[in-house]
């Protein structure tokens, strides 16, 4: 059965594109938060600095669930180990050890934040994005202004009604 629908309809069952996956004030710097979209997990952490990041969930060492490690600096930092991942995923710091293996990098996703929210860019085939996010803008062509955890309302306008005449 599987096999017949998968040849009617030969969709992924998530385009790719940017999908919005927290506000920005969920995310402190210096805290770690593990989300779960497309089907796994996505460790996500703000350097001290501000900037955002996100990582696959293991750490290329021992496995380890990065979701439990912390911020130290702009560097995420392995529970077991203490390996310590940058903001491009590489392995910056091995306390025990003088040298750091050059494949010692953690997957990350590419993500962008804009308007308030965390926005990730999701591919069903691992391609890279194929276009930016815009940033909204108003009538004015000046930037939105949404606020994080609020939709975006368009005002109201009541129907003209005529008048009633007094008797």
């Amino acid at each position: 059965m599987s096999t017949v629908i998968s040849q009617r309809f030969p969709f992924p069952t998530l385009p790719r594109g940017w999908f919005v996956i927290a506000y920005s004030p969920d995310i402190a710097p210096g805290e770690v938060k593990t989300l779960h979209y497309f089907g796994e997990d996505i460790v996500v952490f703000r350097g001290e600095d501000g900037g955002l990041s996100a990582v696959h969930r293991y750490c290329p060492h021992m496995g380890a669930h990065l979701g439990g490690g912390e911020v130290i600096g702009n560097c995420l930092r392995c529970p077991f180990h203490h390996w310590s991942f940058d903001q491009e995923g590489q392995c910056v710091d091995i306390p025990y050890a003088p040298k750091i293996p050059p494949k010692a990098a953690v997957k990350t996703w590419s993500i962008r934040e804009q308007n308030g929210v965390i926005l990730c860019w999701y591919c069903p085939k691992g391609e890279p994005p194929a276009w930016e996010p815009t940033p909204s803008r108003t009538r004015a062509g000046r930037r939105s202004g949404w606020s994080a955890g609020r939709s975006p309302r368009t005002p109201r306008r009541s129907p003209r009604t005529p008048s009633i005449a007094r008797t």
